[in-house]
């Protein structure tokens, strides 16, 4: 399937798709320690939210250790592509869901 007719629209679930599994690289390669991490892609927030889901991750992941900053990173080199694809938020959160979550808002 050519995508060089297609509306911003058309491209966004596509665009989606293609940006899930370039987080869960990125998270893997991050927080190599882990194993097994692995991305949701959930409708909220007036859009879509990427979320690393591990057992480690939790309320403070994004603010003791380096995945914070990393992921800010992230989130700006990727900025475009993540409000083109409808994206709003990026962060990760535990397996059960006790651990809370954390997560960053992607600029407009």
């Amino acid at each position: 399937m050519s995508t060089r007719f297609l509306t911003t629209a058309q491209l966004a679930p596509i665009r989606r798709e293609q940006l899930r599994p370039e987080y869960e690289t990125f998270l893997q390669t991050t927080s190599s320690h882990l194993n097994y991490i692995r991305v949701t892609m959930k409708k909220g927030n007036g859009g879509y939210v990427l979320m690393g889901v591990h057992s480690y991750f939790g309320r403070y992941s994004f603010s003791i250790g380096p995945l914070g900053p990393a992921a800010s990173g992230w989130m700006a080199e990727h900025c475009c592509e993540l409000q083109l694809a409808g994206i709003k938020r990026i962060g990760v959160q535990d397996q059960q869901g006790y651990g809370g979550f954390c997560w960053f808002d992607v600029p407009r």
